[in-house]
């Protein structure tokens, strides 16, 4: 099992088991806006194709990112940080985004893990936990339905270890009036 130090840049990020993206549904720039599962949208797509492009970067903490969505610059988050999981349980608290604060919380930063899973875990995929909560970022029974929940989840009680593993590939997405950014990634 590894951290990952090497992200920076403008990614999307599917699900290996339901093949769906991370998607901020209807681009919605709100706080406490929902992130859901939902099938690919190609960069042709325009402003839909925005929300599944997040912006990787490194945060203050030691092996955490933050996730912002492109279109939006709302950070991804487990609502409520730890209060919401006590009062509603481990597994099953909604992902959502928001802004961020001047110093972003520890419910807004991510670590990317690879190997967590042994050999189940395909090549080239990461498991992605909270780094408040130390739970894995997940698709609600990994479901391929448009909306579907994604969530955190206990790794210990999972069926289908591909349900937690994700694929991390660069992408391209510009806002009106600003520049072209890519995702990088070395191996």
């Amino acid at each position: 099992m590894g951290y990952v130090s090497n992200l920076n840049g403008l990614y999307t990020i599917t699900n290996v088991l339901s093949e769906t993206r991370l998607d901020l549904a209807n681009g919605n720039k709100a706080d406490g806006s929902k992130v859901v599962a939902w099938a690919p949208h190609q960069p042709t797509a325009g402003e839909s194709y925005g929300n599944q492009v997040w912006e990787i970067k490194p945060s203050k903490s030691r092996h955490c990112y933050t996730i912002v969505n492109a279109k939006t610059g709302t950070y991804l988050e487990v609502v409520g940080g730890m209060g919401e999981i006590t009062r509603l349980g481990v597994d099953g608290v909604q992902v959502t985004c928001s802004k961020a604060g001047e110093d972003t919380p520890s419910y807004q930063e991510w670590c990317f893990l690879s190997g967590i899973t042994s050999t189940k875990q395909p090549v080239g995929s990461y498991t992605i936990y909270n780094s408040e909560a130390r739970l894995l970022l997940d698709v609600e029974g990994g479901s391929r339905n448009n909306g579907a929940k994604i969530q955190i989840h206990c790794a210990l009680d999972i069926g289908n270890v591909k349900e937690l593993c994700w694929f991390i590939e660069p992408a391209e997405y510009s806002k009106p009036g600003t520049q072209t950014t890519v995702g990088t990634m070395q191996s």
